[in-house]
């Protein structure tokens, strides 16, 4: 067995810790009487407790887990968000990637500062107090500001501030990581835009098509236009709100196109008020007949009443004949220009409402007048949507098709045209004008042209009732909606607009727009990864100086343990007792064999009461006075 540990702490303790190879009452030590074989001494122990192989191990772990969140957030960064198994986040990864290096960091640093203890203790005299310091520093923060304040610049000083720093690890980690959004441009089907570059019916006409329309000319004639062209004018015509041109479908609600000319309708409307109420002239020509004519710009009509009866028995003047309160109607335009090449001029006007009730004077003014003129165009359009919201801008029209009247029968309605193809930009537009501009002119004639008239009855007794107009009567419904109130040149707006989009309907071409969608991605931020990085290098830094300061110095490889401060107390110079270096015990599993030998038990001893560790019946006296 080894010698007698002794701690001479003060002159009245002479001997604070004592151990001794034999027991008290001259019996074997417990060692050989127990039959608990000793700890065995081998290479791996060795190892561990000679070397730094553990703390090694851990800067490797924190090596490898820092590359492993600089490779990770590398792959990612810049990408979209992620879809990982389990629902686990990109942050979560980071956040156990960086425990990990905070926790093996800090039993790397833990460990080179209780090494560094022993080498404090090792240059010159130093205050027993440091011991309780070193010992705290390496348990947590405080511990490590008391120490940074008790070692000054030294390696113990760079380990205690590495402790405080690995405060903020965990924050640092967190901000490397924005999940920003962003907006990104894809090419897809859904966001085609069709474009017309002919406008050609005639392969598709079908007389059957003018089967139950209620107009025998329109049967006969054999011109009436396919049913899908009079429902687009029909739509439009009555439609009570504005039609979008374009109506693009946008699968991210945020679209936007290239620039691209196409075929349409084109209208252009002027209010002819002052105009019609100078240009129009009324004349009685018999008692049973009235006729007036209106003049417009482009276009007139007139109108003749007739058949008013005299009741004197009751005392009743009767118009049998209808009055006419409004007027919608259509004119072929028979000779065009290469700016203006107009093929349909529609006309409204409509009558001055007042309490007199037959004919003439002001209940034949014009109050109100409108002229639209409708001619094939090609408009280059700007088109996107926003949000859902669409923003189309007509950036140029232009209307070069020349157009002529081929022949016209004014009995039928039938009006065959002649338009010549018109190259824009290099790109050759063509319109069918013998068929298919014909069929539209008749579907536009049929949907608008009509009156709205009123019978009136007018009492001639003196004190007799009011006059009163008869039943309101109009040929269609859109002409009763002009009479109500309905805006007549929206609705002629909103024709051009809903045929456009039949002709692009009927077309091959198209345009492929980009849908932009917002994507929420990854974006590292870099500069955040530096503070990681310099608490790893500088538990690096620290671990290799500690070891090599050690191996320097020829000091043991002690670091956390507390044997040696059991097995090498400290001794006075001055005491007599034997000196411990007489018998030592250097390393760490010399003192762990023996420690493994020793049974002891805290309690008072039997003079002056101080507590100590008392040995077990069976094993060595360990006093701790």
């Amino acid at each position: 067995m080894r010698g007698v540990l002794t701690n001479h702490l003060s002159p009245t303790h002479h001997q604070a810790i004592m151990y001794s190879p034999i027991n008290r009452n001259g019996t074997k030590p417990y060692s050989e009487l127990s039959p608990k074989s000793t700890f065995q001494q081998g290479p791996l122990r060795c190892i561990r407790s000679r070397w730094w192989i553990w703390e090694l191990f851990g800067m490797i772990t924190c090596v490898i887990c820092l590359l492993a969140i600089c490779i990770t957030l590398r792959v990612f960064d810049g990408k979209p968000l992620p879809s990982i198994p389990f629902s686990i986040s990109l942050n979560t990864i980071a956040s156990l990637l960086g425990t990990a290096i905070k926790t093996t960091l800090l039993l790397v640093v833990t460990s080179a500062i209780s090494q560094l203890k022993w080498l404090w203790f090792h240059r010159t005299d130093r205050e027993l107090q440091d011991l309780q310091v070193f010992d705290e520093a390496s348990r947590g923060p405080w511990g490590a500001m008391v120490l940074l304040k008790t070692s000054g610049i030294s390696l113990a000083s760079l380990g205690a501030l590495i402790v405080l720093l690995l405060l903020a690890f965990d924050p640092f980690v967190q901000q490397l990581i924005a999940t920003p959004q962003r907006q990104i441009a894809s090419t897809a089907n859904s966001t085609v835009v069709k474009r017309a570059l002919a406008f050609n019916l005639s392969n598709q006409y079908d007389l059957a098509e003018g089967r139950g329309t209620g107009s025998a000319f329109l049967r006969m004639s054999g011109d009436i236009p396919l049913s899908q062209m009079r429902t687009a004018v029909a739509n439009g015509a009555n439609s009570g709100i504005l039609v979008p041109e374009l109506n693009p479908s946008c699968p991210t609600s945020t679209c936007n196109w290239p620039g691209f000319t196409s075929l349409g309708l084109c209208s252009k409307c002027r209010n002819v008020t002052d105009f019609a109420k100078d240009n129009w002239k009324c004349q009685q020509k018999d008692d049973m007949h009235r006729t007036c004519n209106y003049n417009l710009p482009n276009s007139a009509f007139n109108y003749t009443y007739f058949g008013v009866v005299t009741n004197n028995s009751k005392g009743w003047d009767i118009e049998i004949a209808d009055e006419v309160r409004q007027r919608t109607w259509t004119t072929t335009i028979t000779k065009t220009d290469a700016d203006q090449n107009v093929f349909l001029v529609v006309s409204t006007i409509a009558m001055v409402e007042n309490n007199l009730l037959i004919p003439g004077g002001e209940r034949e003014q014009v109050r109100e007048a409108h002229e639209c003129s409708l001619s094939m165009c090609v408009v280059e359009h700007e088109l996107a949507v926003d949000h859902g919201v669409t923003n189309h801008t007509r950036k140029t029209t232009e209307q070069p098709f020349v157009t002529r009247v081929v022949t016209s029968n004014n009995v039928t309605g039938s009006t065959a045209y002649e338009v010549e193809p018109a190259t824009v930009r290099g790109v050759k537009y063509s319109i069918d004008g013998a068929s298919t501009l014909r069929g539209l002119q008749q579907a536009i004639t049929l949907a608008f042209e009509g009156n709205v008239t009123v019978q009136t009855i007018n009492s001639s007794i003196a004190g007799s009732q009011p006059s009163i107009d008869g039943n309101v009567v109009p040929t269609n419904d859109l002409n009763q909606f002009f009479y109500i109130g309905f805006n007549f040149t929206q609705s002629i707006d909103n024709v051009a607009n809903s045929v456009s989009r039949y002709m692009r309907s009927l077309s091959n071409e198209t345009t492929v727009g980009q849908s932009i969608a917002t994507e929420t991605y990854i974006h590292v931020r870099w500069p955040w990864i530096a503070f990681p990085v310099v608490l790893v290098f500088a538990g690096l830094v620290l671990l290799a100086l500690a070891a090599w300061e050690t191996r320097r110095r020829g000091i043991e490889v002690w670091k956390y343990s507390c044997l040696p401060l059991l097995f090498h107390g400290v001794q006075r110079r001055s005491s007599s007792q034997e000196d411990f270096s007489s018998n030592p015990m250097d390393t760490i599993e010399e003192m762990e064999e023996e420690a493994n030998r020793i049974r002891v038990k805290l309690g008072r001893g039997s003079s002056g009461g101080a507590w100590m560790l008392r040995q077990d019946e069976r094993g060595y006296d360990l006093d701790l006075r």
